[in-house]
């Protein structure tokens, strides 16, 4: 199955990027590296430096590499710099992950996006995201 994984460059991402190519998937690691590191990204991961936030980034490259399922862990995470920063946060972690789910409603995808969790900012509680079902 070809998988897009965002936040391929991060702690979570990353692991889960090489589990997926273990059992033997095509995956294609989307990450900004805004927080992430290119090299904890295996060498078997297609990466594609791009920020979920840009649609039309991400309707390329679903096109390209013909993407059939999207495990999105981009997020930021960090709950101090949260609250210093609650604009980025947002912009990141709903407006992001709304850019993405957007897509994978437009490509009516019979599978979920799923996430790890989001740190929204402003009472720095996490927020576990249900599946997305772009069919309901």
């Amino acid at each position: 199955m070809n998988i897009l994984v965002t936040g391929a460059a991060g702690y979570v991402g990353s692991a889960c990027a090489a589990e997926l190519v273990r059992q033997r998937h095509h995956v294609v690691a989307y990450d900004n590296l805004t927080k992430g590191h290119r090299q904890a990204v295996v060498d078997q991961v297609q990466f594609v430096r791009g920020d979920i936030a840009d649609t039309e980034k991400l309707k390329r490259v679903c096109k390209k590499h013909q993407i059939e399922a999207v495990m999105h862990f981009a997020a930021s995470a960090l709950i101090d710099e949260s609250t210093r920063n609650p604009h980025l946060f947002y912009r990141n972690n709903v407006s992001g992950t709304l850019s993405l789910s957007s897509r994978v409603q437009e490509r009516r995808w019979a599978g979920e996006l799923v996430g790890e969790r989001v740190v929204v900012g402003w009472n720095a509680s996490p927020l576990a995201l249900e599946p997305i079902h772009p069919r309901s």
